[in-house]
């Protein structure tokens, strides 16, 4: 296993959907997000933005010490949806693949998996561009439907994506299941809710602690 393999180069590696999923080397299978790997993929990152932000918010309400709590408060709120959103876990034992989200517990026989990769999403921050990772499953349904769930990497560590990878083996084939995919949206709805949700909320205390700084 390569220690320090890229995502980049994970995901070049496992990227074509048309690679079939046709037999498991190894079907013990354990991967679990965890918020000391997001430190430990970007705590530089993490420690350069802390102090920016912190900086801008100290200059813009420095004689409004509510409001610097409440805004604080909202950044705070949001990181920790943010990483409760993106935690889950995928277990495999004998013949089945288990995986647990924030809303959502599926089982999924290996003989129904049809595929495994990464997909990447391209961003731009002002003049940066940067990308996004996802775990792709493809399986299929008692109804014999194709099912597409979508999983991001970033609490993950590098390494444990290769190693998932290398117990699996693929096979080129003409079969194209993107034509057939059903979008899983159930799990997309139900975040947008909360996020709404908590995104009000957070609104609603700002402008009612920074009603007592005026």
């Amino acid at each position: 296993m390569i220690k320090n393999m890229s995502l980049e180069l994970l995901y070049k590696n496992n990227i074509n959907r048309k690679n079939e999923v046709i037999e498991y080397i190894d079907t013990d299978i354990i991967l679990k997000t965890s918020i000391i790997n997001y430190w430990n993929n970007y705590k530089i990152k993490i420690v350069i933005y802390s102090i920016i932000i912190s900086t801008l918010l100290i200059i813009g309400f420095i004689n409004r010490p509510n409001a610097l709590i409440a805004s604080l408060l909202f950044i705070v709120v949001l990181l920790l949806s943010f990483l409760f959103f993106n935690s889950y876990s995928i277990i495999g034992k004998e013949n089945k693949l288990t995986i647990k989200t924030t809303d959502q517990n599926i089982t999924i026989d290996y003989k129904d998996l049809k595929s495994i990769y990464l997909n990447k999403n391209t961003h731009r921050i002002f003049f940066k561009k940067y990308n996004t990772y996802n775990f792709v499953i493809l399986y299929e349904t008692k109804n014999h439907n194709i099912c597409d769930f979508i999983l991001p990497i970033i609490l993950l560590k590098e390494p444990d994506i290769d190693k998932i990878f290398r117990k699996i083996k693929t096979k080129k084939t003409n079969i194209n299941y993107k034509n057939k995919c059903i979008k899983y949206k159930r799990q997309q709805i139900f975040k947008k809710i909360i996020l709404f949700l908590i995104f009000t909320i957070l609104i609603i205390i700002f402008y009612f602690i920074n009603s007592f700084s005026l």
